[in-house]
């Protein structure tokens, strides 16, 4: 008898025990998304007085001033940097990309091309 109860009682405790387990780990599961969300950043660099860098470089057309901007006059690069721009949401990038400053037209173009690697499965 006594081994009986003893099979009942920890029938029904083990299911609890399970959902505990599952409800801590769901919790740590959402803390640490919630630190990694906070971390990233969308921009390939930060510039602190960006304003001020564009005053002394900016043109009547509101371009910057030089001979390696490429998007002066449209095409590709332009729209490869207006994209960018847009999809990563940061004024910086914009003409930092024009110009290819620190290979910001580089990142721009893999990271608008980047498409996660399919897990290869084996026969």
């Amino acid at each position: 008898m006594e081994k009986r109860r003893n099979r009942l009682f920890s029938r029904k405790l083990l299911p609890k025990m399970r959902a505990s387990y599952l409800t801590v780990a769901l919790w740590a599961l959402a803390l640490v998304l919630t630190i990694t969300v906070y971390e990233v950043q969308s921009s390939p660099v930060q510039y602190s007085k960006w304003e001020e860098y564009v005053k002394m470089f900016k043109d009547d057309d509101g371009f910057l001033n030089s001979k390696d901007n490429k998007c002066r006059h449209g095409g590709e690069v332009r729209n490869l940097c207006e994209k960018c721009a847009k999809v990563t949401k940061n004024e910086v990038v914009f003409p930092l990309c024009c110009q290819n400053k620190i290979g910001v037209a580089t990142w721009c173009k893999e990271f608008l091309d980047y498409r996660p690697v399919e897990p290869v499965l084996s026969s």
